[in-house]
């Protein structure tokens, strides 16, 4: 009966991990190696008009709150997407899927009110080799404005990269424009 009882219990492990495998699917990390052009993937991004519970409407001339956030180089094209949270203190985090979390995705800002529903940030990073090593600091200087609803903004950004002199690297130098739309619970 032993032998039996071990038998049933190997092969329910052999079991349980064969549809474990079966659901898990393709288990290669997917962040970073799909093209940049391809984009962010849709999820919904706007409250649908419901009052669920827990939502707060966005204060509409206010850019506090979650963002999806892409940036196009001087041609149109993709140079850029994210996702950027702006905090009422005044800073902002943007989570960066064109560059891997090794040579630093995460970027760090400060932001000021310039006009009404109009804002400008600086938002600063660490630029790395890919040995792990320093390689200098990355600006963005990016003014834009929200829409009447407060569910998307747009303008134009600066991105430079300097070195560890602090050295302007002219062909990291980047002028365009920016889209963005919020994200909300609902």
């Amino acid at each position: 009966m032993k032998s039996n009882t071990r038998y049933l219990n190997a092969w329910t492990v052999g079991l349980a991990a064969a549809f474990c495998v079966l659901l898990a699917g393709d288990a290669r990390a997917t962040c970073f190696d799909r093209p940049l052009q391809r984009g962010i993937a849709r999820p919904k991004l706007q409250h649908d008009g419901s009052n669920a519970p827990g939502f707060v409407e966005p204060d509409h001339d206010s850019i506090v709150g979650m963002w999806a956030v892409t940036f196009f180089d001087g041609s149109g094209a993709i140079w850029d997407q994210g996702f950027e949270l702006f905090h009422a203190d005044g800073t902002e985090l943007n989570l960066d899927n064109g560059v891997p979390p090794s040579l630093g995705n995460v970027c760090v800002g400060v932001w000021k009110s310039v006009a009404p529903r109009t804002v400008k940030l600086r938002h600063l990073a660490w630029n790395w080799n890919p040995d792990g090593t320093k390689a200098g600091t990355f600006l963005l200087i990016m003014t834009v404005k929200l829409d009447r609803h407060g569910r998307a903004y747009s303008g134009k950004f600066v991105a430079d990269s300097f070195d560890l002199d602090g050295h302007l690297i002219d062909v990291a130098h980047v002028d365009g424009t920016v889209e963005a739309k919020r994200i909300t619970v609902d």
